[in-house]
């Protein structure tokens, strides 16, 4: 028999016995919401994705979940409380695929006024996430790392990266990094060790990358530059140097003079906080933070802070003390301090201090005064 013809029937037969793709149902739950992911995995990438969310056994939402980055394989399906709203959020976690990259989070939240849900993207990189309370508040933080450092020093086995901290609220991610001081200072102080416990330039570039971003975020870029120029002596020191300051800025690390907002109390209509001066005072100063508002009331009566977490709505009032320095306010332990910062007095940081440890603190997105 001719051998091509005998290799197009193998091959003809061989097409036949074919293992078609099996669809895979992955479930989650929790209270009354139920999601279900269905998929079937393909060589190289899913195909017919469809996510479903129930309310009460009622599908409200039946659609493919789509990605900027692409889906080509499922990580992970849960259903969990992520913010102060006790309506549950669907995560779906997937992978882009390729050698390093990449992990994508896709959150979907309820609408209550179309009964359905909308979904927001957290584009993870290489670095991934964990869920951790941090603040013991019972709702998740995403801890993760900063992918955009990937490279940008180091191969990819030589790059280091910054921790990063992430929070829910209202359909969006907020990066909370900066609130978690003591965290930062951990992680700097380990990448201040890989760098002096490794021999290989481009480690010790990337390590030091990621380090001068730890400090910045710790509001000590001084002392960071000054012991990064003293520890990095190699020939490039000049062009790396040069390069890094362009990337943290590039990055956010480096925040620009006069970032922090600052209105007229004549421009906006006190509501909630605003709203509440104890009596015989009146408003001067108030503002918000990633995670907080907070406003200074002054009067007959003493000058008073009030503070108030837009994650738990929890608010404190506290009266000024003779012996406080300015705009610091005194409640047993714990200290809230309103500064601007010492290199750059065009923004304004609210800092909370517990014991003498300094355990927030946030830039001044807004700032209304009455001056």
């Amino acid at each position: 028999m001719n051998k091509l013809f005998l290799f197009a029937i193998i091959a003809i037969g061989s097409m036949g016995f074919t293992t078609p793709a099996v669809a895979e149902t992955e479930t989650a739950a929790s209270g009354n919401v139920q999601a279900e992911f269905s998929y079937q995995n393909q060589e190289w990438c899913l195909e017919n994705a469809q996510l479903k969310i129930s309310r009460d056994g009622k599908i409200v939402f039946n659609q493919s979940p789509s990605s900027d980055a692409g889906i080509c394989r499922f990580t992970d399906l849960q259903v969990r409380n992520l913010d102060v709203n006790p309506e549950p959020e669907v995560i779906l976690d997937v992978y882009t695929g390729g050698a390093h990259c990449c992990w994508v989070s896709l959150i979907y939240r309820y609408d209550a006024a179309q009964d359905t849900y909308t979904a927001t993207e957290q584009f993870w990189g290489n670095a991934g996430y964990e869920f951790k309370d941090l603040n013991q508040d019972k709702m998740p933080e995403f801890w993760t790392r900063d992918d955009s450092f990937a490279y940008a020093f180091a191969s990819y086995a030589g790059s280091s990266y910054p921790l990063q901290i992430w929070q829910y609220r209202n359909g969006k991610m907020v990066d909370v990094t900066r609130s978690y001081p003591q965290l930062i200072y951990n992680d700097a102080y380990q990448l201040w060790q890989r760098y002096t416990e490794n021999e290989y330039p481009e480690v010790g570039r990337g390590a030091l990358a990621a380090y001068l971003a730890d400090k910045y975020m710790l509001g000590q870029s001084e002392d960071g530059w000054q012991r990064v120029r003293q520890a990095y002596q190699g020939n490039d020191r000049e062009s790396f140097f040069s390069d890094l300051r362009k990337f943290l800025q590039q990055t956010g690390y480096i925040r620009n003079p006069g970032e922090t907002a600052y209105y007229r109390l004549a421009e906006f209509e006190p509501t909630g906080l605003y709203n509440q001066c104890p009596q015989g005072t009146s408003l001067m100063t108030a503002g918000e933070t990633d995670n907080y508002r907070f406003a200074i009331c002054v009067g007959d009566s003493g000058q008073y802070y009030m503070g108030q977490s837009k994650r738990t709505g929890d608010s404190i009032t506290v009266k000024h003390k003779q012996d406080d320095p300015e705009n610091s306010f005194h409640r047993g332990d714990t200290v809230y301090r309103l500064q601007m910062d010492e290199s750059d007095s065009a923004n304004l940081y609210l800092e909370v201090y517990q014991n003498n440890q300094r355990l927030l603190r946030e830039m001044a997105q807004k700032v209304y005064s009455s001056i």
